[in-house]
């Protein structure tokens, strides 16, 4: 039997693809600059007219979409206030080949306050109480920063929406390596989150798509608490105490994420939290709780039927959507069981099917498995099926003259 996942997850693809059309044009922009990172001290900007030489802007323009202004390439001591704070902006600028340090159990590296349309890039924050702290802040960019050793978290969102944090590396932070409270619309994508507390973290935050990451060797890989309607596709997340956790969560996808060497569960919807109505669809993992839990997907088909089976850890009820492509089109379903086997009528010998099992378990969490396909078999051909008819009849005839050799030798004389 041969499984081939459906790599289609168009709302995450989109998504992905807006993300990377921003990158590429504020790429193209602003091109970087590459060069040791000059000391100066920390830097304050408030308000759009504050962007200034005197504050550290030391490169671009006028602070529109095409021409952004520049902090770049500074070192900068963040042991006495917050290393780089831009509060009350609107208008365009990108931070590029900074390093901000030491700021340790009090300050943070970079904090934008109410600030929309920045950009952090390429720079290394290490040793400060957060790296990037994103408060009332919207539509912003963080990516391919280096973020390590910090008292609490990596990056934090705070009531802040709409923004990007993608292709950064997340390690041996206190707290979480990325964490999201009461933020929404956010995309985090393509980041390496390792030896965190937590790896990713949400908290009452809904609308988010968390894709491509990897998070390994945390306590919690990817946790959302009271946070719905949150997309987590194509994650890699092994070697951590739990792997994906929901608590308090409803009507979030769970698809493609590769969970594996979790010591605890690898997906788990705490029994004492209760999470709904969830969606998980082609995710790979070995232990669960909380949700159905499907495995051990077998097909058994006959020329015109075949029988479906699969076991779920919680009881769960049994579906199956099967067709001649992907599209599937026919369903067939059975009750509520661990073990389950659902047979399949009226298919067409020789043709080959695709179908996936799905179930849902007491607290309507729905797991839909990967596309799987069978064959049916294909019936004797039109010289096999003569032949077989002509070895019928000559052993009938065989049959016919055996018994009345019988019956002669028993009633008239010998032959």
């Amino acid at each position: 039997m041969d499984q081939k996942w459906d790599p289609a997850a168009g709302t995450v693809l989109t998504l992905l693809i807006l993300a990377s059309s921003v990158l590429f044009e504020l790429s193209l922009l602003a091109p970087a600059v590459s060069a040791s990172p000059a000391p100066r001290s920390p830097i304050c900007i408030d308000g759009d007219s504050s962007f200034t030489p005197g504050n550290g802007v030391n490169g671009g323009g006028d602070g529109t979409a095409e021409n952004p202004y520049l902090i770049e390439n500074w070192l900068i001591d963040a042991s006495s206030t917050h290393g780089i704070h831009i509060r009350n902006t609107t208008k365009y600028f990108i931070i590029r080949n900074v390093t901000v340090e030491k700021g340790r159990e009090r300050y943070y590296g970079i904090y934008l306050y109410n600030v929309r349309n920045g950009r952090v890039e390429n720079s290394t924050l290490e040793n400060n109480l957060y790296a990037l702290y994103l408060e009332d802040s919207d539509y912003n960019i963080i990516s391919g920063n280096t973020v390590k050793n910090h008292s609490r978290c990596g990056i934090h969102l705070s009531n802040s929406d709409h923004n990007i944090i993608s292709g950064n590396t997340m390690e041996s932070n206190s707290q979480s390596g990325i964490h999201l409270s009461n933020s929404d619309h956010n995309i985090i994508s393509g980041n390496t989150v390792k030896k965190n507390w937590h790896g990713i973290s949400l908290s009452s935050s809904d609308y988010n798509t968390v894709s491509g990451n990897v998070v390994e060797n945390s306590s919690e890989g990817i946790s959302l608490s009271s946070s719905d309607y949150n997309v987590l596709s194509g994650n890699i997340v092994k070697n951590n105490l739990e792997g994906i956790t929901l608590w308090y969560s409803k009507s979030n996808v769970l698809s493609f994420n590769t969970c594996t060497g979790n010591t605890g569960s690898d997906i788990s919807f705490s029994d004492l939290a209760k999470s709904t109505s969830n969606t998980l669809e082609a995710n790979t993992y070995a232990t669960s709780q909380g949700i159905p839990g499907i495995s051990n997907v077998i097909s058994s088909p006959g020329q015109t039927s075949a029988v479906i089976s699969w076991t779920t850890v919680e009881p769960s009820s049994s579906i199956v959507e099967y067709g001649i492509t992907t599209a599937y089109g026919c369903t067939a379903t059975e009750g509520v069981t661990t073990s389950h086997s659902v047979t399949l009528y009226g298919l067409s010998p020789g043709t080959t099917y695709h179908f996936r099992v799905k179930s849902v378990n007491i607290d309507n969490n729905l797991e839909i498995s990967g596309d799987f396909t069978f064959a049916t078999p294909t019936p004797p051909t039109s010289s096999l099926l003569l032949l077989v008819v002509a070895a019928a009849s000559l052993a009938a005839l065989l049959s016919v003259i055996w018994h009345l050799k019988v019956w002669w030798g028993r009633t008239g004389p010998a032959l």
